[in-house]
């Protein structure tokens, strides 16, 4: 019995993964862009396309394609002086009175058109960020809610 359950959940979960994996023309775009890449995870974005993560050269990467696997947008991790200085101190500010330092991870987006933005975690919660730092949005917040550390609001129009 034992065996038949295990033998059912593999195929589940191999049913899943052979979801989630992009077509051959996909794949073949992203390995000629891409020869070095590392720990690579496809996913299947719904009707948008697919999102690939991988590591080169010791950065996360991601990587957004069409269902005819053109690139729609480009993901990089950053941090450092890559980092806008708004976004160090947004997350500066929220660690004040902590005895430990913020730990979040900050991703540079761009779309085709070269419009960059940020995104970060921090504490369970994503925070979106223009291409200057400044903050847009902020997961588990309202519209026009106040921030309570600096009661500046979230959402800037």
């Amino acid at each position: 019995m034992k065996k038949i359950l295990a033998v059912a959940a593999l195929a589940a979960f191999a049913s899943c993964a052979l979801f989630a994996q992009a077509p051959d023309k996909v794949k073949e775009n992203f390995r000629k862009e891409n020869p070095n890449a590392m720990n690579v995870v496809w996913k299947s974005d719904g009707d948008q396309g697919y999102r690939v993560t991988y590591s080169e050269n010791k950065t996360e990467h991601a990587l957004v394609y069409d269902k005819s696997g053109n690139i729609t947008g480009r993901q990089t991790t950053v941090s450092g002086t890559s980092v806008p200085t708004t976004i160090t101190e947004y997350y500066t500010k929220r660690a004040s009175g902590n005895e430990y330092a913020p730990s979040y991870t900050v991703w540079k987006s761009t779309d085709n058109a070269g419009n960059v933005t940020y995104y970060s975690e921090y504490n369970g919660k994503q925070t979106y960020f223009d291409k200057d730092g400044k903050v847009m949005t902020r997961q588990g917040m309202a519209e026009g809610e106040n921030d309570k550390k600096d009661e500046k609001v979230p959402l800037d129009k």
